[in-house]
């Protein structure tokens, strides 16, 4: 069986096994904000903590990333990873999915690094000089 990275906000590990995916499903603390399965091809991943009224559901594959939606009980969190980790996609026609644009993900993170650049050269200048 292939090794699936599974990662949590405070939490990584090379080899998802059913035992720790349902150790940090069920224990809030421990997974944190999030929590990722990666294959290494494509990824699935919650995010929010049942005591929210459920989680979110996303998975990626082949650079598409869909949004469940609606908010998934830990009950059904647990089983999507699970299936997961067997290799198995059909969880995916249980749910209602809709495309997540790349452009409103990547935006945010290429205006921060404009203004991170900014302030590079502008430090630089202040140390250094003119040219």
């Amino acid at each position: 069986m292939k090794k699936i990275k599974i990662e949590a906000a405070e939490f990584i590990s090379s080899d998802a096994t059913p035992e720790l995916i349902k150790e940090l499903v069920a224990d809030d603390s421990k997974r944190g904000e999030f929590m990722i399965l990666d294959d290494g091809k494509d990824f699935v991943q919650i995010a929010g903590d049942d005591g929210d009224d459920g989680f979110t559901l996303e998975y990626g594959d082949d650079g598409v990333v869909q949004h469940c939606k609606r908010l998934i009980s830990r009950a059904e969190a647990e089983s999507v990873f699970l299936e997961y980790i067997d290799g198995l996609r059909s969880w995916r026609s249980r749910f209602e999915w809709e495309n997540v644009e790349p452009t409103k993900a990547i935006f945010p993170f290429v205006a921060v690094l404009i203004v991170l650049a900014g302030l590079v050269a502008t430090v630089l200048l202040l140390i250094f000089g003119e040219y």
